[in-house]
């Protein structure tokens, strides 16, 4: 059955909506969310609204899925922020976003089911907390700014927005790049998952809200000045390379946990690198 065209009401409206975060790990902001920026994720629907979002969801998953997604996602849900104690061996969550990823794979017949998706549709669900809900967000979030675009036709956008923000880094950073063609880094090897994940393959789950609401108020160009706002943080370290290994064993282990808390000023601070 043919989903994608069905018209949904709007999950965030950012300016009349608040977002319920659920996280008990950082402080208060100013706006009572547990989140350092107002994200506005969970849309107050009427009561009309909600039975129908979530009798359409359940709809969904009453069909199959692709044998070949479905064995994926399976793998998948261990892999998905293993460090966060929300997602660590927790059969509850994992249960929710099987539901989640299972139902995406269907109603995206052209795309169905790739990596990457459990990430993004990890960080939603962390914090909306409810598994219907969390899939129309997650349908909106790939639609907007294209963000599925970067998964079809063989990766075709992906190879163009690696080639854009190596030319980016050459400009911006050119002993950092000048170093990686010294080393014979395949860019590949490590900023495919930063574009599939909107970087959530390095941040951590309770500091993403920021970059998906950043992501959707200014696109890719955000994503390119945060990749560049990491890799300025990191570069003296990266600079002590010896050798490919080690350069890219740091990207792929370290780097993102030695940010740790700086990580909300790192993201914020983004929006000041011109390109």
């Amino acid at each position: 059955m043919e989903y994608e065209k069905m018209k949904k009401p709007s999950l965030f409206s950012w300016n009349k909506f608040t977002f319920i975060c659920g996280v008990e790990t950082h402080a208060l902001g100013d706006d009572g969310c547990l989140c350092s920026s107002p994200c506005r994720w969970r849309k107050q629907w009427t009561k009309n609204q909600c039975k129908n979002d979530y009798e359409t969801f359940n709809k969904i998953l009453r069909e199959n899925p692709k044998e070949e997604h479905y064995v994926q996602i399976e793998k998948d849900l261990l892999r998905t922020y293993p460090e966060c104690p929300t997602f660590a061996s927790n059969v509850y969550y994992h249960g929710m976003l099987k539901k989640v990823l299972v139902a995406y794979s269907i109603y995206d017949v052209d795309l169905g089911y790739v990596q990457g998706l459990n990430m993004i549709a990890g960080v939603l669900l962390y914090h909306i907390k409810n598994p219907e809900q969390t899939f129309w967000a997650l349908v909106e979030t790939m639609e907007y700014q294209e963000l599925r675009m970067i998964y079809l036709n063989q990766f075709k956008e992906l190879k163009q927005h690696i080639v854009n923000i190596m030319q980016i880094i050459k400009l911006k950073i050119p002993d950092l790049h000048a170093l990686m063609e010294e080393l014979d880094i395949i860019p590949e090897c490590f900023i495919n998952g930063w574009f599939l994940s909107l970087m959530s393959n390095c941040i951590p789950i309770e500091y993403m809200p920021p970059v998906i609401d950043k992501f959707r108020q200014d696109g890719w160009q955000f994503v390119y000045r945060l990749i560049v706002a990491y890799l300025l943080y990191l570069k003296e370290r990266l600079l002590f390379s010896n050798d490919q290994a080690e350069f890219l064993q740091y990207l792929s282990s370290q780097a993102g946990r030695e940010v740790g808390a700086e990580w909300p000023d790192l993201i914020a601070t983004s929006g000041k690198v011109y390109l």
